[in-house]
């Protein structure tokens, strides 16, 4: 926000959707992404930032095993 206020662009970068977390056992699934999703984007004209890029990985939920294939956890960072 600090930056935003000084005249800079920011740009959110967010890896998932957020899909597979717990979220109270409202919603779950697409539903629970899109309202992760809307969260974000307001939260982020709240703090200024210019642009939020989903980058569209799947989320690995919080699971004591090995991370889905496909989601942000499973991809290789080198």
């Amino acid at each position: 926000a600090r930056l935003a206020a000084a005249g800079c662009r920011v740009v959110l970068v967010v890896a998932t959707h957020g899909d597979r977390g717990a979220a109270a056992g409202l919603v779950s699934g697409p539903a629970l992404g899109r309202m992760r999703a809307a969260e974000t984007q307001r939260a982020a004209a709240e703090l200024g930032v210019a642009r939020v890029a989903f980058l569209g990985y799947g989320d690995s939920g919080l699971t004591s095993g090995p991370p889905p294939r496909g989601s942000f956890a499973a991809t290789p960072v080198a």
